[in-house]
Order: C-alpha cells, then sequence, then structure tokens
C-alpha cells in the first residue's frame, strides 16, 4: 500500500496516510459531524459525509467543503441498520 507524507498544520510529524485515503464521518449532515467533516478535509482528507436522513444539510455539508476547496460526497444509510437500503 503506497503512502503519503501528511502535510497539513495539524497532521502529526512521522505520520502517513496510506494514498486515496478518505475519512468516513457519520452523522456528518449537521452539529458535531459537519464540523468534524470540514475539520477533515481542511487537513487535505477526502471526506464521505454520512447521513441517515438529513440529505440537505449532508449536501450543504458536502458544499462547504467542496466551496474551500476540497473532496466530498454524501453517502445516505442507517449504520445501526446495515441490511436496509
Amino acid at each position: 500500500m503506497s503512502t503519503t507524507e501528511q502535510t497539513p498544520a495539524r497532521a502529526v510529524p512521522g505520520t502517513r496516510r496510506p494514498e486515496g485515503a478518505v475519512a468516513l464521518v457519520t452523522g456528518g449532515s449537521k452539529g458535531i459531524g459537519a464540523a468534524a467533516a470540514r475539520a477533515l478535509a481542511a487537513d487535505g482528507w477526502a471526506v464521505a459525509v454520512g447521513f441517515r436522513g438529513d440529505a440537505d444539510g449532508a449536501a450543504a455539508t458536502v458544499g462547504a467543503i467542496e466551496e474551500g476547496g476540497g473532496r466530498a460526497i454524501s453517502l445516505g444509510g442507517d449504520v445501526a441498520a446495515p441490511d436496509e437500503p
């Protein structure tokens, strides 16, 4: 597996991130989850914004990340019921 040096301001010296890694933030459509998603994107992570019912909130989080130059997508689902669509 290829890795790249982390260069963002909050990176831990000497740590590495796998090439192509994506951070999955459940509950990323609002509140702490949205803030975590934006912070990860600011640190250079590609982010998957998970949501259960607030697609508009997830889209807003993705939009804010993309406006800041980051990469993000939204993913709907319920982590408590993985067998349901």
